[in-house]
């Protein structure tokens, strides 16, 4: 069982200072704070567009089966099942896009949805035919 440790201060102290370890079950990251994984992106500060990925693969095909993604060139966060698609987009201004890659409202929705609980609506609702219905009653 080879491991290789990542020890920040005494190494006689093991177990309180180390920071991460690779090992056969995969890459462990220990931290007392929120930052625990930093992918940093445009390292070399030469302000190209560099996205920060973090992508699982297949081990016997090495295909990707998830992705999860920042993109700077549209300002986005994008999540992924298989390789560079966008099933899920947040952008900077808190808009969530699904199927849809700009999404224009808060929640953007390409295709059906089902639903099973309640949905509460506020004054207005728009129906396909663009009119609208006083909600207020």
């Amino acid at each position: 069982n080879d491991n290789l440790v990542f020890i920040a201060g005494d190494p006689a102290d093991v177990a309180t200072q180390e920071k991460m370890r690779l090992s056969d079950n995969g890459l462990q990251i220990r931290s007392n704070s929120y930052n625990i994984l930093n992918v940093q992106t445009d390292f070399d500060d030469n302000g190209t567009s560099d996205d920060g990925i973090i992508k699982l693969t297949n081990s016997s095909s090495n295909t990707t089966k998830a992705e999860f993604r920042w993109d700077e060139s549209e300002d986005a966060v994008q999540i992924a099942y298989g390789d560079h698609g966008r099933h899920i987009v947040i952008k900077s201004s808190g808009n969530v896009g699904i199927g849809e890659t700009n999404p224009a409202q808060k929640l953007h929705i390409i295709g059906n949805s089902e639903i099973t609980g309640d949905i509460f609506l506020g004054r207005y609702m728009f129906h396909n035919d663009d009119t609208n219905t006083d909600n207020e009653q």
